[in-house]
């Protein structure tokens, strides 16, 4: 364009209104765009010389730069008509669509096919089959750029990004950032094109330089704003899944983070009409409004935004821009189930705050947090119920305070479905008998498609059954709370819970009296039964002889020896029965056979206790003990202290119950006397008749019954040993006086207790 040419064109622009000047500003923009990228001829460079360009920031931004060795390249000037694929009504309206047969990979220019993995590439201008409307433009040719965007009238080759409204290409921008797919780890750029709709998919992409250590995913949709892939009143949609880096390297970041901070929104590049929904740099979830610093990149994963960039702003107010998983959706949910409405709406002006609200038509929605702000917050709670049952609509609008104000709204359908009723019957039973279970349920909204029975046993995992009817064995007394669930055939469910008991069975106890004896052995039988929570009401006995009786405490005579185990089973009010017996309980003897054992033998006067010990077999049932004395005793195995000295003569009468079968047997007991022992330690061998010899001293010799004494020097020479326990030492050896010295002795005695006793000291010897 020559200078008359651009002398001629500001006239133009003085001469026109405000609304004119700014159209003819847009389609200057748009033609030198376009003429720039028609005039721009490839310049092919190695991917080294490539890289050290842009690591220099020498790349031009309105320059196509031509990998070497790309082969069937597209050419930078083709024109793509691309394959129309038919429109379906989507089921919801999530926006990230799966991948299929009906996706292209898009034809970057001058990179090679099939996957046209590059940097900073854009494609040749697509031609779209519908009007998308863009600030009052209806564009029907569009670019689709590596770098996270779409552009108008010019492809768009820049990596540095900068905040809108920016001068430059018209451009709509998921996510604007220096993307690279060059690495073959890297994700691809796929589109697809309806009669309505152009669909592109930024699908796993690494970031450059050539890094894949993070991937973002991001999906852009634009209509011809009737197509049903979007809300009433938009026809752009930005949407999101993991987002995992901000920056490339020659940008300024490090790592993926930092640096020029990537741009989401949509920019006319006339300075009045955009549309920003944020800046992002750095990893995290925090977000600070469409205008604030720039937010952290993991707050878009998972979201989806609705535009409508139609409406040339002129400097008015736009309605807010909605983030809403839910709005557009039809839910089918049952009643008695709850569901999450959650919304964010954006203000596109700065310093605007915008309030959210929602409106039903019917009961069950409750509003749970509506925070104004930019993004305003919003959540809500709907729930199923019965006086809902049915199509419910619910409006979420996000209204603005500009002036005038603007509002989006979106609708969001619920269907809801009246649940089945669950029921069912049950017994109670005893422990180890089968429970039987039958559902009674009844279907509301669809027929039952399943059911599941839970029988209250969590630390099991057999204790469910998915059949009806059913049963189940409970090993255990006690209450169990059995949970039916039902659901139909749309999911929804029921559940009812009936609590089982199981009753205790009874704890079988009883004794007889007597156990042993002589035949005949009559015995009364006690039973001690119990059960818990109830009584016992019946009694069977069987006696271990044939015989056999029905009453609580019988009575039964054994006229025959031998062993006889006793039976006995009881049943509760409650119909529960338990057995229990004792084997060879009763004990049916000829008679005992006298004999008993005692001691200590023998005994003396000073421990004159004996403890006798029944050794009659069969073990009798009553004893008589006769001590000699004139004592006596009844007891088994009794003790009795002797008052004197001598043997007596001790009988033990034994028989069965009430003195049957008696035996007698004889013993004698001995209580010896006491021997006691006194050693001087000092004698006077003098002739004066009084202390001359040296020997222990007893009470009564007679009562030795072993005796030796020795007497010793101090080196051990043995002076003088005897068996005589009244013969002493008188001081000599071998017919020599002693000398005055102590002296050591030894004595060995047994007394009338025939326990040995030994005795070790000195003695001294004074002339």
């Amino acid at each position: 364009m020559g200078k008359h040419d651009e002398k001629f064109f500001v006239l133009l622009l003085y001469s026109l209104t405000d609304m004119k000047k700014k159209a003819v500003l847009f389609f200057l923009l748009t033609l030198s765009h376009f003429l720039v990228a028609q005039q721009s001829v490839p310049q092919t460079v190695s991917n080294a010389a490539y890289d050290s360009l842009k690591a220099a920031g020498a790349l031009s931004h309105n320059q196509l730069y031509l990998i070497d060795g790309a082969q069937n390249a597209v050419p930078l000037n083709a024109v793509i008509q691309p394959p129309i694929i038919p429109a379906t009504v989507p089921t919801n309206c999530n926006c990230l669509q799966t991948l299929d047969a009906t996706w292209s990979v898009v034809p970057f220019a001058t990179y090679s096919g099939p996957d046209y993995r590059n940097d900073d590439g854009a494609s040749p201008l697509i031609n779209l089959p519908f009007n998308f409307c863009f600030y009052g433009v209806n564009q029907t040719q569009v670019y689709i750029n590596n770098n996270g965007n779409i552009s108008f009238g010019s492809p768009y080759y820049n990596i540095t990004t900068n905040a809108f409204p920016s001068a430059g290409v018209p451009t709509i921008a998921p996510f604007f950032a220096d993307a690279d797919t060059r690495n073959p780890a890297s994700g691809l750029v796929y589109y697809k094109v309806t009669p309505t709709a152009m669909l592109v998919r930024w699908e796993g992409i690494g970031y450059y330089s050539l890094h894949v250590d993070k991937v973002n995913d991001m999906q852009l949709i634009i209509t011809d704003g009737t197509d049903p892939l979007l809300p009433p009143g938009s026809n752009v949609s930005f949407c999101y899944g993991d987002m995992q880096w901000t920056t490339g390297d020659a940008s300024g970041g490090v790592g993926g983070f930092a640096g020029n901070p990537a741009v989401v929104g949509a920019n006319m590049g006339d300075g009045v009409n955009y549309i920003q929904l944020g800046t992002f740099d750095a990893a995290g979830n925090t977000y600070n409004g469409p205008f604030g610093p720039a937010s952290q990149v993991s707050w878009l994963d998972n979201k989806q935004f609705f535009l409508d960039v139609c409406a040339a702003g002129g400097g008015g107010n736009l309605p807010p821009i909605m983030n809403s998983a839910e709005v557009c959706d039809t839910f089918t949910i049952c009643v008695g189930d709850t569901m999450n409405i959650d919304a964010q709406f954006l203000s596109p002006e700065n310093n605007q705050v915008t309030t959210a609200s929602a409106v039903a038509t019917g009961t069950g929605l409750t509003v749970t947090n509506s925070t104004p702000g930019n993004p305003a917050a919003f959540t809500a709670i709907f729930v199923g119920m019965a006086s809902n049952v049915g199509v419910n609509t619910v409006t979420v609008t996000g209204t603005d305070n500009g002036s005038p104000a603007e509002s989006t709204s979106g609708n969001v359908i619920i269907k809801v479905i009246a649940s089945p009723t669950a029921s069912f019957t049950s017994a109670n039973v005893c422990p180890g008998n089968p429970v039987p279970f039958n559902s009674t349920s009844t279907p509301a909204g669809a027929p039952i498609d399943y059911l599941h029975w839970d029988f209250g046993m969590p630390l099991l995992t057999n204790d469910t059954a998915n059949v009806n009817p059913t049963s189940y064995v409970y090993n255990n007394p006690g209450v169990y709370q059995v949970t039916l669930t039902v659901v139909d055939t749309m999911g929804c469910k029921d559940t009812a819970q009936v609590n089982v008991q199981v009753y205790y069975l009874p704890q079988v106890s009883f004794s007889a009296t007597p156990t042993t004896g002589c035949a005949p052995l009559c015995d009364t039988l006690t039973d001690a039964s119990t059960v818990q929570g109830s009584t016992i009401t019946a009694w069977s006995w069987s006696f271990g002889d044939g015989g056999t009786d029905n009453t609580q405490n019988p009575t039964h005579c054994y006229n025959n020896d031998g062993n006889y185990s006793v039976v006995l089973t009881v049943t509760s009010a409650d119909g529960c029965s338990y057995t229990d017996s004792i084997h060879n309980y009763i004990s049916v003897v000829p008679g005992p056979s006298a004999a008993f054992t005692f001691g200590p033998q023998p005994a003396s006067v000073s421990n004159p206790l004996i403890y006798f010990t029944d050794q009659s077999a069969p073990v009798p049932q009553e004893w008589y003990w006769d001590f000699g004395t004139g004592a006596t005793s009844t007891s088994q195995n009794p003790a009795y202290a002797y008052p004197d000295t001598g043997t007596f003569h001790v009988m033990l009468v034994v028989s069965g119950p009430n003195g049957s079968c008696p035996d007698t047997v004889y013993g004698d007991v001995v209580i010896s006397p006491e021997m006691y022992i006194w050693i001087p330690n000092a004698f006077s061998p003098n002739g004066d008749t009084r202390n001359d010899f040296f020997h222990p001293v007893f009470n009564d010799p007679s009562y030795v019954q072993s005796y030796h004494f020795m007497v010793f020097d101090r080196w051990g020479n043995l002076l003088f040993e005897t068996d005589d326990p009244v013969k002493g030492w008188d001081g000599y050896y071998h017919d020599m006086k002693c000398e005055i010295d102590t002296y050591v002795y030894r004595v060995y005695v047994v007394g009338p207790d025939l326990v040995p006793q030994h005795f070790i000291g000195d003695v001294t010897l004074i002339r």
